[in-house]
């Protein structure tokens, strides 16, 4: 028999690994419902302790754009067209203190050393065919033809931030390709 899948919604796959949790971000409020480590009930030493000085976050995303299958030329054939995309990220601690702190006193620095990100999108396309030798034995293969779609990478060496309250200074080394 043969199949078709629906459009995005035939298989898609998330992946995500990490030094770091849901639990470093969400919190539970009073009342019983959520909030994130933004919200001002959410004391900072306590978000920022449970954090690494560098966190990694790694997130994959592989989705099925169009496949089908179908019984012809002595065997079965299927058409794959699938989107991939792989992010990684080298987040420094000092960066969330950032977000969650801001300027906390007359003079607040915050070093983001060896921050980094990636990104690589591209699509697969696949044309199998399985044939049948016997009663029990089936040969099949698989030809798939990758396409580049995009590709970033950014990478800060170091990144020095002072805030005063008569000026904010930026200094920084890094670099960024996309294609």
């Amino acid at each position: 028999r043969g199949y078709f899948s629906m459009p995005i919604l035939g298989n898609m796959n998330i992946g995500l690994q990490s030094t770091v949790g849901v639990s470093n971000f969400i919190y539970k409020t009073e009342n019983g419902g959520l909030t994130t480590f933004m919200n001002s009930s959410v004391n900072a030493d306590e978000f920022l302790g449970d954090l690494k000085d560098r966190n990694r976050i790694n997130m994959n995303l592989d989705m099925n754009i169009l496949s089908f299958g179908f019984r012809a030329f002595k065997g079965y054939n299927t058409f794959t067209v699938n989107l991939r995309n792989n992010i990684r990220m080298n987040l420094p601690k000092d960066l969330f203190a950032f977000m969650k702190q801001g300027m906390s006193s007359e003079r607040t620095v915050y070093e983001l050393d060896n921050m980094g990100m990636s990104m690589t999108s591209f699509a697969e396309v696949g044309l199998g065919h399985t044939h049948r030798i016997n009663d029990k034995w089936v040969v099949g293969g698989k030809l798939k033809i990758l396409l580049g779609l995009a590709k970033a990478d950014m990478k800060i060496d170091h990144m020095k931030m002072t805030m005063a309250e008569d000026e904010w200074a930026i200094e920084g080394d890094g670099e960024m390709n996309v294609a």
